[in-house]
């Protein structure tokens, strides 16, 4: 029985009595530390998986094109995608996917429209980066390189000048993957 003043319960729960000595203090005080500790491991290796990640041609020795004119690569989602697609000046696209590579040829029109897209997008005056105001396991991660500029931007936090341009880019890998099945 407890021999204090002290209630030895609490809606309903019963709190030892050991609580209101200094053991029961360091005892406290211990589990309170070792929980921090636990917090904080788990947001330190929960925030590794939100890494920023580099174009593939920074990140693997892979030999770009001599006249390539846009890299982009679409990393993450539910699907746990990691796409690479190159598109050189005379419209030569490789599209990388699950360690395989697929090749076509965009024709004249999807290539005035690619560069058309390119120039109303405004590419060189985009910010390097437009993140999410809340980050997300499932979203998509997209990385364009173009013209020596880098922009990279998540599904939630793209700006309206680049929507046409994921849209396309997005209709290319679909149509390289389905031409190649």
């Amino acid at each position: 029985m407890c021999q204090s003043n002290w209630p030895t319960h609490l809606s309903g729960l019963y709190i030892n009595c050991r609580i209101f000595t200094w053991q029961g203090l360091r005892y406290w005080l211990a589990i309170i530390w070792y929980s921090v500790l636990v917090i904080v491991a788990i947001m330190a290796v929960g925030g590794c998986s939100l890494s920023p990640t580099s174009p593939v041609s920074e990140s693997e020795n892979i030999t770009l094109p001599p006249d390539l004119l846009l890299e982009y690569r679409r990393i993450g989602g539910i699907a746990g995608l990691d796409d690479q697609l190159l598109i050189t000046n005379s419209g030569v696209i490789t599209l990388t996917r699950k360690g395989q590579s697929f090749s076509g040829q965009l024709d004249g029109a999807q290539m005035q429209n690619l560069h058309a897209i390119l120039a109303a997008a405004h590419f060189a005056d985009l910010n390097a980066e437009y993140l999410p105001a809340r980050q997300g396991a499932d979203y998509l991660e997209h990385v364009i390189m173009y013209e020596g500029h880098s922009v990279k931007t998540f599904d939630t936090a793209t700006p309206a000048m680049l929507q046409p341009l994921l849209a396309l880019l997005s209709e290319i890998i679909k149509s390289t993957n389905q031409s190649t099945q």
